[in-house]
């Protein structure tokens, strides 16, 4: 797993994500290598997805998840996205699978990219040795929502780099351990992305699809659509 954690560690210096890269890595992802994130309400066993189109790849989030699963899930397609070419999907349960049949090397390939780009180890290691305190479950939580992950990936990391012993892990107690921010719940993200919704006004509004088309095509109601519309502050060109 060494080579998916060293490339993310170069990810991060490349495109300056900083000690907490969760803060801003899609904004930067976005905007530097174009890979666009949607949020969408999707079926609760469906957390996330990477899409690869033609002329750009995606990222799709359940928008309904808590904070820490969004930004790990996010992280784990992000891997896949720049993979996608020397990793295709297709080919990924023939070739990669381990001999006991056991989760895909890719797969565990993409978790050992995340825990590195989202908890960089230098980070996690200063703020440890600042730390004379005995580490706990709240103590995980508050470096948990310090990095924006979830507490159960906080404590394996700490567990990966060696910062707290192998007792310390299995006494935890989990059900103290948090999935993310408690306010994540209340502050879910909006829908879809403002680049889509923005071209999307912008093409029923000038004719060129109609209100019905595009909520059928998206599978939501029209007055759903509006809603999306009012809430990334775009202008209403259609009425109910």
């Amino acid at each position: 797993m060494s080579d998916a954690e060293f490339y993310a560690k170069q990810l991060t210096a490349h495109l300056n994500l900083g000690k907490y890269p969760a803060q801003k890595i899609q904004s930067i992802v976005s905007e530097r290598l174009g890979i666009k994130t949607f949020y969408l309400d999707l079926n609760p066993k469906v957390s996330s997805a990477a899409v690869n189109m033609t002329s750009k790849n995606y990222i799709v989030i359940n928008r309904s998840e808590v904070l820490g699963i969004r930004n790990f899930n996010y992280a784990h397609d992000l891997f896949h996205s720049l993979t996608w070419d020397a990793l295709i999907p297709l080919k990924v349960k023939k070739a990669y699978l381990n001999d006991k049949g056991k989760k895909p090397i890719v797969e565990k390939l993409a978790d050992a990219f995340v825990s590195s780009i989202l908890m960089p180890q230098d980070t996690i290691r200063a703020h440890m040795n600042l730390n004379t305190n005995d580490v706990d479950e709240d103590y995980v939580n508050a470096l948990a929502d310090k990095f924006l992950v979830n507490s159960p990936a906080m404590l394996v990391r700490l567990k990966t780099l060696g910062l707290i012993t192998q007792a310390q892990f299995d006494g935890m107690d989990r059900n103290k351990l948090k999935e993310g921010r408690g306010l994540s719940k209340t502050t879910q993200p909006l829908s879809f992305n403002f680049e889509f919704a923005s071209a999307l006004n912008e093409a029923i509004g000038s004719g060129k699809i109609s209100v019905r088309k595009a909520a059928e095509d998206l599978n939501i109601s029209i007055n759903s659509l509006k809603v999306v519309f009012v809430n990334h502050n775009l202008p209403q060109v259609f009425d109910l």
